[in-house]
């Protein structure tokens, strides 16, 4: 997939009124006479990762009389043209001041083929030029003619242009600009700005400077995707997982995901599945799940639509990390026969019963004891119920049961221990719940008693 795209917006602003009339030449006519232009034309579509793009400055004798001919300065010329870097080309800037001067270096955002040559039917054509960088930091480049200078022999008259030389080169796009010199438009901009110094045949000087207004670049990131993994029919979903990645800018847009079944392995026909989802801001989307019902080989597609700031990218049929294996399910459990009903026979009648007796209710009585110990208390004693008719009986003591007792236990009552050291000095109470043999036969009663812990005795004195 392409990386980036950039497309050069084709509007030119070279600056033919910087006319550079220094101290040297002999009179303010003199010195208004002599002009030069300097202006980029670069390709209006342009891509990361593309090479030998075709682009060229173009170089014009602007001269008014009675000044005619231009002899463009090189790097290291003697007399006025000393303090010229010769014909130079800064092909990549984020900003530019008043006089288009570049303020915003962006260098390294493309790389320009070396040598360069005059272009055919122009005033330097077949000449050859030597391209190198003189300055690392902004990415400006020098273009040397190999032989002697570029001469420009006609300044413009009311019917044709002034005579011109069209130096013509290759380039490759690196990498994604790291300014924006024109904000509020899609993409990101970047300017191109060539410059030069010229003798007039009359020894004037005139420097010339002009600039692209920009190229409006766009990424086009890469995208790469993994499906689900293989799966048998039944169990399971198939997703797809798409992540978009060199340089993508994450401002909007959504990937559309599509499925197609296992008889369209050339993806050619209509998917019978897809899901659409916004991309998000880490430049990855999860298509919604599909459950396959036919097993096969099945086959996804992820496209990116694009937005302002990124251009559109798809995968293709048959991607290696896009294909998915469903496989038969495991076979249902298999049902055995239930075996013959056996058949019944009719229970022979019951026997005749005799009702039983109708049950009198019981009157019920029972009494607690504690053996005298509802005092102050050292040693174990028994708490103990008696009567008649009784069914249960449960003891609790401060509230927590301590004994259920469905029968007589000790010496023919319903008996519990109590051991008084085992509990905090004071009152405590102990209450016995009585139920009797038959519900209406005697209303359930609670009795209660209550002892003290005894203080230990103060010890005897002996001595």
């Amino acid at each position: 997939m392409s990386a980036k795209q950039l497309h050069v917006r084709r509007v030119l602003t070279p600056l033919l009124g910087l006319l550079c009339a220094l101290a040297l030449a002999p009179s303010a006519a003199q010195a208004a006479g002599a002009g030069v232009s300097a202006a980029p034309d670069f390709p209006g579509a342009i891509t990361v990762g593309d090479t030998n793009l075709p682009a060229a400055i173009v170089l014009r004798n602007a001269n008014e009389a009675p000044d005619n001919s231009l002899t463009l300065c090189n790097a290291g010329d003697s007399g006025k043209c000393t303090t010229s870097a010769g014909i130079t080309l800064t092909p990549s800037c984020g900003g530019q001041d008043l006089s288009a001067a570049c303020v915003v270096p962006d260098p390294v955002v493309f790389n320009v083929d070396s040598p360069a040559t005059g272009a055919p039917g122009t005033s330097c054509a077949g000449m050859s030029f030597l391209v190198a960088v003189i300055n690392a930091s902004t990415g400006k480049l020098r273009f040397t003619p190999t032989v002697g200078h570029v001469v420009l022999p006609n300044r413009p008259t009311s019917t044709a242009p002034g005579s011109d030389c069209r130096i013509e080169f290759t380039f490759d796009v690196l990498k994604f600009p790291g300014f924006d010199a024109e904000a509020g438009t899609d993409g990101r901009q970047t300017l191109q700005i060539p410059e030069t110094l010229a003798l007039s045949d009359r020894n004037n000087l005139a420097f010339g400077r002009g600039t692209a207004t920009g190229a409006s670049v766009k990424t086009g990131p890469t995208i790469a995707t993994t499906a689900s993994p293989d799966i048998a029919v039944g169990a399971g979903q198939l997703t797809d997982f798409a992540t978009l990645g060199s340089d993508f800018s994450p401002t909007g847009g959504h990937v559309t995901f599509q499925l197609f079944g296992p008889s369209d392995a050339t993806c050619s026909g209509t998917p019978i599945f897809t899901s659409s989802v916004p991309i998000n801001t880490d430049g990855t989307a999860t298509s919604a799940p599909y459950s396959p019902t036919a097993v096969g080989t099945y086959h996804w597609i992820a496209s990116y639509s694009g937005d302002a700031s990124n251009s559109g990218v798809s995968g293709a049929c048959g991607e290696a990390n896009e294909n998915v294996n469903v496989t038969e399910g495991p076979p249902p459990p298999t049902r055995e026969m239930a075996p013959p009903p056996v058949p019944v026979t009719a229970p022979p009648p019951p026997p005749a019963t005799t009702p039983a007796p109708r049950l009198e209710p019981a009157s019920g009585v029972a009494n607690i004891s504690s053996g005298g110990h509802t005092g102050c208390a050292n040693k174990p004693f028994r708490v103990n119920v008696t009567g008649e008719g009784i069914s249960r009986v449960v003891f609790t003591l401060d509230g927590k049961p301590i004994a259920r007792l469905a029968g007589r236990n000790h010496n023919g009552r319903y008996s519990v221990r109590i051991n008084p050291a085992k509990h905090k000095r004071g009152t405590h109470h102990v209450q016995a719940r009585i139920t009797f043999l038959r519900p209406g036969g005697g209303i359930p009663r609670t009795e209660r008693v209550a002892f003290s812990r005894c203080a230990k005795s103060a010890p005897r004195f002996t001595g």
